[in-house]
């Protein structure tokens, strides 16, 4: 597989960082997962943050974690959003439905 910049960043991340279930799915102070983060930023185009997203569900980061308002993070999203798709296509992998 061809790894860009990117993704050799991401993935030295959940080597070096995010290298247990509980790092993956730990909310900040702000009350946040990693997924809720991703999917309200606008730090890149809207691709690469799918991108982003399914790399993290894909490296064991749960779509299933409430943030401090109880909402998951496709909750966050439009329906007509790549990343509501990528979150609904997880939940469906997992045999869970939202």
């Amino acid at each position: 597989m061809f790894l860009t910049g990117h993704d050799e960043l991401l993935m030295l991340t959940f080597r070096k960082y995010l290298d247990s279930k509980e790092k993956k799915d730990v909310v900040d102070m702000n009350g946040h997962s990693v997924l809720h983060v991703i999917v309200q930023s606008n730090f890149c185009e809207v691709e690469r943050k799918n991108t982003v997203l399914a790399r993290c569900i894909q490296n064991g980061c749960s779509p299933f974690v409430f943030d401090k308002q109880n909402k998951l993070p496709i909750e966050i999203c439009k329906e007509e959003d790549l990343c509501y798709n990528t979150l609904f296509k997880a939940s469906k992998d997992e045999g869970l439905f939202i």
